[in-house]
């Protein structure tokens, strides 16, 4: 991975200029001398270490003793400085500014050096108190659900597939009332959950009028009020990138009507390691993690498809790249906002068409690797297994 750092702009440091005083003639002592600041502007730029670049709130890094101030950097500000300072923070990958970016007060040391303590103000101190273990359920109707859920020990939430959007950005589907009911007789909570469909034209449609996204967001909400769910799950995937802002201002209207009644809000998103993107379309992902986060309780970081059909051939989720996509979503999402998707599938390679795979169930995966032989795959950390017919997958 790349190299991160941190660009910082002072916006208020030393002092500079005092105004007179003066004292009315109606009084006999002089006021108070008053000095005025004038905040100089400059940059520090902070280089982070990979480790620190991903770290939560109490990270340390070292500010260099020079600050450049004015337009053209004609002047230049030595450390210590005399009081604290405030920095504009923000990421920047091999030069280019990405998010997300935040304030903090830094204080400079006697040395000449800033000793700069990472204080995102989004990040929090309390901590989960029980851990959300959360399944999608979306081939099968309300009584297969209930017998997955009979066969699945550990499993808090169920998270079922009950609405989606028509050819005109509306809500269609149906709720049930009664699978709520039994799923909580039965110790779980519900997050039913809504998809586009992979849809873009529907997506455009349904988010890009402010009233029709507000009215989404009530119907979604009643829906699941109604029934009894204890949350809703949003499931937009491969919608335009020009959407990013309509989709964030969508999940805030959710999360408002939804936590009026004590209801839980949780967003789907892909995995990234890097920032993949061209410089000038760095800021051009589809979702804005940042903001999701701001509004909503849960991003689902949906932690598979590493290698797939347009990106031959591997694991589904390497345990090495899954990690990386957890420690990229901890620069926008505190620890214990992300809930970590793990595939229950792996997929089968035919060396003559890479680009058309087959996927295997997970007890399709346990069957095929004890009957064919398996060697450690070093590159990925996982076993691979190799079919008689010449095909293979990796056994994760």
């Amino acid at each position: 991975m790349r190299r991160l750092a941190l660009l910082a702009v002072v916006l208020a440091a030393c002092s500079s200029g005092t105004a007179d005083s003066t004292t009315p003639a109606s009084t006999t002592a002089p006021l108070e001398t008053t000095t005025v600041t004038e905040p100089p502007v400059g940059t520090v730029r902070v280089q982070l270490s990979e480790a620190e670049a991903r770290a939560a709130t109490g990270a340390r890094v070292q500010v260099g003793n020079t600050v450049r101030l004015g337009p053209e950097d004609s002047e230049v500000l030595l450390l210590p400085f005399d009081r604290p300072v405030t920095l504009d923070i923000t990421y920047v990958v091999d030069g280019v500014t990405t998010g997300p970016a935040w304030t903090q007060e830094v204080q400079a040391a006697a040395d000449g050096s800033t000793e700069l303590t990472i204080e995102q103000p989004w990040r929090q101190t309390t901590r989960v108190a029980e851990p959300i273990v959360l399944g999608w359920q979306a081939v099968g109707d309300s009584a297969t659900y209930l017998e997955q859920l009979a066969a699945a020990p550990g499993l808090t939430v169920t998270s079922p597939r009950w609405w989606t959007l028509d050819a005109d950005g509306l809500l269609v589907g149906e709720t049930d009332p009664e699978f709520v009911a039994a799923a909580h007789e039965m110790g779980f909570a519900v997050w039913p959950y809504v998809t586009n469909g992979f849809q873009p034209a529907r997506t455009r449609r349904a988010l890009g009028d402010d009233r029709q996204r507000k009215l989404l967001a009530a119907q979604l909400s009643g829906a699941a009020q109604l029934a009894g769910a204890d949350g809703v799950n949003v499931d937009f995937e491969a919608f335009s990138w020009v959407d990013r802002n309509n989709f964030t201002a969508f999940v805030s209207a959710l999360s408002e009507f939804v936590h009026a009644w004590g209801g839980v809000v949780s967003v789907d998103v892909t995995a990234r390691t890097d920032d993949t993107f061209a410089g000038s379309r760095i800021d051009l992902s589809r979702y804005d993690r940042r903001g999701l986060a701001e509004v909503s309780d849960y991003l689902a970081l949906m932690a598979y498809d590493e290698y797939n059909r347009v990106r031959p051939a591997g694991p589904t989720a390497s345990q090495e790249w899954a990690e990386d996509a957890v420690h990229w979503l901890l620069r926008y999402v505190d620890p214990d906002q992300i809930l970590l998707g793990v595939p229950f599938y792996s997929r089968i390679w035919n060396p003559e068409d890479l680009f058309a795979p087959t996927t295997a169930t997970i007890g399709t995966v346990v069957d095929l690797a004890e009957r064919n032989p398996r060697t450690f795959d070093p590159e990925f950390g996982i076993d691979r297994v190799d079919l008689e017919d010449g095909r293979y997958l990796w056994a994760e």
